[in-house]
Parts: C-alpha cells; sequence; structure tokens
C-alpha cells in the first residue's frame, strides 16, 4: 500500500511540474510576442492617423532663416510671416543683415510649417503634395461606392522597418519607403517617434526643372511639437544639373523658429488688393506676441 501510494504521488508531482513547465512556457512565449516590434505597415500607418489627428492653427506666426545658394551665390534672408492655414496664403516682411528688404508679400509659400509631403491631407492637398510646390487646387475625390462595397486605392509606398534609431535624443522606428509599382511619391525614409508615433524626421527627393533638364535632388525636414500642432524646425533641398559645359547646382535650407499663434488677423492682410489700401496700418498683420499654444 505504502508503495502504492509513493507511484500515486510521484505521478501527480509530475503531472503537476508538467503544468508549471507548460505555465512556464507560456509565459515565456508571451513575453517574446509582447518584445516583437509592430510591423512597418502598423507603424506607418499609425503614424498617418497620428499626424491627422494634430491641431492645425487657423494663424501660424513664425520667422524663417534661409539660406540659399545658387551656383557660387550665397544669399542669406530672415522672413516674418503670419500664414492663414486654410488657403496658405501668407503675410511675408524680409529682412536682409537686419534691414527691412523691400515691400511686403502677400504669397502662397512653396514650404509652409504644416507642409506633410502627403502623410496628411489637407484642404485641397493631395496625397502626394510636392515639398515645394503649392498644394493642387483640385477637390478631393471621394472613393467611389458600388452597392455595399467601397473601392479603396492601391497603398502609395512599399514600406520596410531598418530598426530602432535614435532623433534628437527620441528613440524612433525607421522606415524606408519605396513608390510602389505604378505609383510615384516623394518620401524615402521616415523616423517615427517610438512612444508617440509622431514623424520625427523624413528625408524624400523633389523633381527639379531647369530649362529643358529635369532630375530628382534630395530633401530633409525636421518636425517638432511647438504648443500641441506639429511643425516644421528644419528644412533643406540639394541638387544639380551637369550637361556639357553648362554646370548649374543649387542647395537651400531653412530654419524655421519664433512659433506663435494669432488669435485672429484681418483678411485684407491677405490680399493684395485690399492691402494696399490698408497700407498704413499693416502692423496689425504681423500682431505682437502672442499664444505659444494653438
Amino acid at each position: 500500500m505504502a508503495a502504492n501510494g509513493t507511484r500515486v504521488l510521484a505521478r501527480f508531482c509530475a503531472a503537476l511540474g508538467g503544468v508549471a513547465a507548460v505555465a512556464l512556457g507560456t509565459g515565456v512565449v508571451q513575453a517574446q510576442q509582447q518584445q516583437q516590434p509592430p510591423t512597418a505597415a502598423e507603424i506607418y500607418a499609425r503614424a498617418r492617423a497620428v499626424w491627422r489627428a494634430r491641431i492645425v492653427p487657423p494663424y501660424i506666426r513664425y520667422t524663417t532663416m534661409m539660406h540659399l545658394r545658387v551656383n557660387r551665390r550665397v544669399t542669406v534672408e530672415r522672413d516674418e510671416i503670419v500664414l492663414r492655414t486654410r488657403d496658405r496664403l501668407a503675410f511675408v516682411r524680409a529682412f536682409r543683415d537686419g534691414a527691412r528688404q523691400g515691400a511686403v508679400r502677400i504669397t502662397s509659400p512653396r514650404l509652409v510649417p504644416d507642409s506633410t509631403f502627403g502623410l496628411a491631407l489637407h484642404s485641397g492637398a493631395s496625397e502626394v503634395e510636392s515639398p515645394f510646390a503649392p498644394p493642387s487646387e483640385a477637390p478631393l475625390p471621394a472613393p467611389p461606392v458600388i452597392g455595399r462595397v467601397v473601392a479603396t486605392t492601391h497603398p502609395l509606398y512599399d514600406v520596410t522597418l531598418v530598426g530602432s534609431e535614435n532623433v534628437d535624443g527620441h528613440p524612433c522606428w525607421h522606415l524606408s519607403l519605396r513608390p510602389a509599382a505604378g505609383m510615384s511619391g516623394p518620401l524615402r525614409d521616415l523616423w517615427v517617434d517610438r512612444d508617440t508615433a509622431d514623424v520625427r524626421r523624413l528625408d524624400g527627393v523633389v523633381e527639379v526643372r531647369r530649362g529643358p533638364f529635369h532630375r530628382e535632388a534630395p530633401f530633409d525636414a525636421d518636425y517638432a511639437d511647438v504648443g500641441g500642432a506639429w511643425l516644421l524646425s528644419y528644412g533643406h533641398a540639394a541638387g544639380g544639373v551637369h550637361v556639357a559645359f553648362l554646370h548649374y547646382t543649387g542647395e537651400g535650407r531653412i530654419d524655421f523658429g519664433g512659433y506663435a499663434f494669432p488669435a485672429g488677423v484681418p483678411d485684407w492682410c491677405f490680399d493684395r488688393d485690399q492691402h494696399a489700401a490698408h497700407a498704413a496700418d499693416d502692423a496689425v498683420c504681423t500682431p505682437g506676441p502672442a499664444s505659444t499654444s494653438p
């Protein structure tokens, strides 16, 4: 009887040990699964969703310091700008060497603080928003509905995960983007914050045209949180054309700063004809220190 009891106890202990091993193994598998990074497609999709959810203030006041080099000629200009984001019209005062340079300009800047290069859609902008050209004025088409089926478009990019890197002290996923078959888009690399899914840096290519010549030139940009808005802090592009005796090179760097968000700016500040009638009062077009949050 004692021997039988011993065998029963041994089998019970073995079974208990098996259950513990299975539980431990399950825990290890779960821990390994939790440590698995998200896929490149998941990171990219979340980054787009987060950027689209970001606040875009109705007015953005900021300064730019531009360093432009065409061949060997270098130009440095500081601009004070107020942007009306709904239509991307800007009131611009330009300064060189600390002195005001000519008359104010009312224009559509090629590069504005909330440029997204196709990651987030603005009203009137296309999915492949060009980095150095005004956005398209054409309205965005709605996807056609066929019965209960909504037609979807093919992905713009094939996305791969390069690895994890730091950008200004922030751990980021580094994604490599290539236009999908039959598609085109300016982006080539994204650095997505691992904690917030904000895009902190991007690289891409921009089309450069000079007369009959055409090539793709690289550009890069950095972004930062400014009072809840996700805005440019730096942009850079470079390119060149070499054909026979023609040698054309160009490079531009823009540093963005001094951000504030006026509560309101008169509409005549963004209309060339109306501004002429209010020129004596145009100080109100660049209001003094305002809120640094939208």
